[in-house]
């Protein structure tokens, strides 16, 4: 086969002819590889050795000659899986150490239960361990609004012991536990109609603004907006 689809894989072209010939004639001595490869011996043997150190071909002494034997598809497939994982973890650390020289302000939409979802990720995963974020909620019904949260969004927040200051409406308090890493003050009943289905999260250099009754939002990347925002509210936080 002379296509190699594995070559986004880190296979080069003699790797692969070696491994799908392995694959589709069982085991094989070097010189049924040469035969049915058409390789050099010098060649086949520096692949071969190469894909037994990629763990994707054994070897077997069976009375004086030495078989190669192809591993599963299925092992590249779980070798690919656990680079995926190993990359992703890799990349969400760097993630948390960048930070972005933008020189305008940078504004994105989301839309549907997954784009809010993405907002509430957003903010837990761009925070540094012992970040403190601020959040307006006026939401109707909490625990419809906690649907909307991803499912290890309390675990990321625990472990990077972020505190957050909370400023709500009398309902959304009630039945809520408290909690040391959070702070909370309530707007009081007559005061102000705090009941718009709405939520703003300051964090970093970011706010967003979320409106679960339409469940769509956005955010804004700005270290001015996010600092005057930021002000704004310890302001009324005071106050309450």
């Amino acid at each position: 086969m002379n296509n190699n689809f594995l070559a986004d894989f880190g296979f080069n072209n003699k790797e692969f002819v070696i491994y799908y010939t392995l694959v589709t004639r069982g085991p094989l001595t070097i010189s049924e590889i040469l035969e049915n490869s058409s390789l050099h011996r010098p060649y086949a043997y520096k692949t071969v050795e190469s894909l037994i150190r990629k763990k994707i071909v054994t070897v077997k002494q069976v009375k004086v000659k030495k078989v190669y034997i192809a591993e599963p598809p299925s092992k590249i497939k779980e070798m690919l899986e656990d680079r995926k994982e190993k990359a992703s973890v890799a990349l969400q650390q760097l993630e948390e150490l960048y930070t972005s020289p933008h020189l305008e302000t940078t504004v994105t939409h989301h839309q549907g239960r997954l784009g809010v979802t993405a907002m509430f990720r957003d903010l837990v995963v761009s925070q540094k361990k012992g970040d403190i974020f601020y959040r307006y909620t006026s939401e109707k019904n909490t625990n419809e609004a906690n649907k909307l949260l991803p499912k290890d969004y309390r675990a990321i927040r625990d472990k990077k012991a972020l505190e957050r200051f909370v400023i709500a409406h009398s309902d959304v308090v009630a039945g809520k536990q408290k909690r040391l890493e959070r702070a909370m003050k309530i707007v009081p009943k007559g005061e102000a109609n705090f009941k718009h289905d709405c939520i703003q999260l300051i964090y970093g250099n970011k706010v967003s603004f979320i409106n679960l009754g339409k469940l769509q939002g956005v955010i804004i990347e700005d270290e001015n907006i996010a600092s005057f925002q930021r002000e704004i509210f310890k302001l009324l936080y005071k106050r309450l």
